[in-house]
């Protein structure tokens, strides 16, 4: 209640949009780390291992160039992402039931189904608020539907996210 904070002298400052580019940014790292698998990489130098098996740690050859990127949830952080990704030249699916119509051609992409973005896309970064609808909205069924080698970035809260069925 703005009016009520501000007649207690209390002031207020809407935040909504302030971790739009830092998180989109982050999700930006996360798929280019991913995509090197380079989280297989830092245990290995960890554990010690000095000569890596290329075969050990298969890749999609690395780059974000060209790749379809699927994005569940398309507000701020989102089509901040968009912005961000496009000199790599991604196909962009979206799932996002809650867009107008207007907004796939004027950004861009293709709003598909969430089937879609999961099986269709080679690096799915998942970008929704937590919200009673969303949570545990990606389960075993939505794992299972990822392609063999696909990444899956979560840069929304975690309980968006069922965490026993990512790990199994």
């Amino acid at each position: 209640d703005l009016d009520a904070a501000w007649a207690r002298d209390i002031r207020t400052v809407d935040t909504t949009n302030a971790s739009s580019y830092p998180v989109s940014e982050w999700a930006l790292a996360l798929m280019l780390i991913s995509l090197r698998n380079g989280g297989a990489h830092f245990r290995s130098l960890i554990a010690g291992e000095t000569g890596m098996k290329r075969e050990l740690f298969p890749t999609m050859q690395g780059e974000l160039w060209g790749k379809r990127v699927g994005l569940i949830g398309c507000g701020h952080m989102g089509r901040r992402l968009m912005k961000l990704i496009a000199p790599f030249q991604t196909d962009i699916l979206v799932y996002d039931p809650y867009l107008p119509k207007e907004l796939p051609e004027a950004l861009g992409f293709t709003q598909t189904s969430l089937e879609n973005v999961l099986s269709l896309s080679d690096v799915v970064v998942c970008l929704v608020p937590h919200t009673p609808r969303t949570e545990k909205m990606l389960g075993a069924a939505e794992f299972a539907l990822l392609r063999p080698g696909a990444v899956f970035v979560n840069v929304s809260r975690g309980k968006v996210v069922d965490s026993d069925a990512l790990i199994a």
